[in-house]
């Protein structure tokens, strides 16, 4: 587990690839490489990476990881060349102030840099996703204003999203400016995307919710039945919040006969917070079936 706060920028020294994968040793790197040890993880550009080999003085500290193939296909990692500079984060140590969010380094995706402005001292990163596939779906539905995401390992606050244009921005101050490799990429560079693992957990909990168990193809099935489904048009937004530690949100199994849905009974799940986007046409579509009452009816 990592917090995205960056604690040291390292430099590639040394790629050594083969049909496998490659090791990668990066050097300047001893200010974290104090309590280092062979098998320990660090997060590299934001993919945790297993320590195989280190010296704490040599080349100002150096380690060696090995990146499979799904590594190098999945992030940035294998487009770095000798002299590039990485962002470096240690394993969160329990005793250890918490201070950006729940980041695993489990690259999800990588996103274009599309236009960089400046904003006072600060300045403006507008990425975009390639189009989703059936093999690398669309990441958008994790991604909100306001919300968090990690890219290249750094935790940062999204300011603005376009579902329709697969685009999103966020804002870095001079401090973060001078502390991470982001603002040094240029126009056209790939980044690494990790996005809120917590909104992932929620959605298979809900579409389980809905499907009445089974599996994942059962539970989207179940779900596009229901007219609630995962990608939602950018109209208007009906947004519900769950609320920290006591909230809990009742949803329906929807069942379709050929006519009409109606719910058959309550299924309540304790949540973390998040925001769920249903937009109100959407709720209109909805029958279902209070807890107490058994009043049925449309869009309450």
């Amino acid at each position: 587990m990592f917090t995205g706060l960056i604690e040291h920028l390292g430099t590639v020294s040394s790629i050594v690839r083969d049909a496998g994968g490659c090791t990668l040793t990066i050097s300047d790197s001893a200010p974290i490489l104090d309590d280092c040890h062979t098998g320990d993880s660090i997060a590299v550009n934001g993919a945790c990476l297993t320590v195989t080999e280190f010296d704490k003085k040599d080349k100002g500290g150096w380690f060696e990881v090995w990146l499979a193939n799904e590594t190098l296909d999945r992030t940035d990692l294998g487009e770095r060349r000798e002299g590039d500079r990485v962002n470096l984060e240690r394993a969160m140590g329990a005793h250890v102030r918490f201070g950006g969010h729940f980041v695993q380094a489990h690259v999800d995706a990588t996103a274009t840099i599309i236009d960089k402005q400046p904003d006072g001292d600060s300045v403006r990163i507008t990425f975009q996703f390639p189009e989703p596939t059936l093999s690398r779906p669309s990441l958008l539905q994790y991604i909100i204003p306001k919300g968090y995401i990690a890219i290249d390992g750094t935790s940062l606050t999204i300011t603005q999203v376009d579902d329709v244009k697969r685009t999103f921005g966020i804002m870095l101050i001079t401090h973060t400016q001078e502390k991470i490799t982001l603002p040094k990429k240029p126009i056209g560079a790939k980044v690494n995307i990790e996005v809120d693992m917590v909104g992932k957990f929620v959605e298979k909990s809900v579409t389980a919710a809905l499907s009445g168990g089974g599996g994942e193809a059962y539970a989207m099935a179940a779900i596009r039945r229901a007219k609630v489904v995962p990608t939602l048009s950018p109209s208007v937004l009906f947004l519900v919040n769950t609320v920290v530690n006591s909230a809990a949100v009742a949803l329906v199994a929807g069942r379709h006969d050929g006519r009409t849905h109606k719910g058959k009974g309550l299924i309540c799940s304790q949540l973390s917070p998040v925001t769920t986007r249903i937009t109100l046409q959407e709720l209109r579509n909805i029958s279902f079936t209070t807890s107490n009452t058994q009043t049925e009816g449309k869009g309450q």
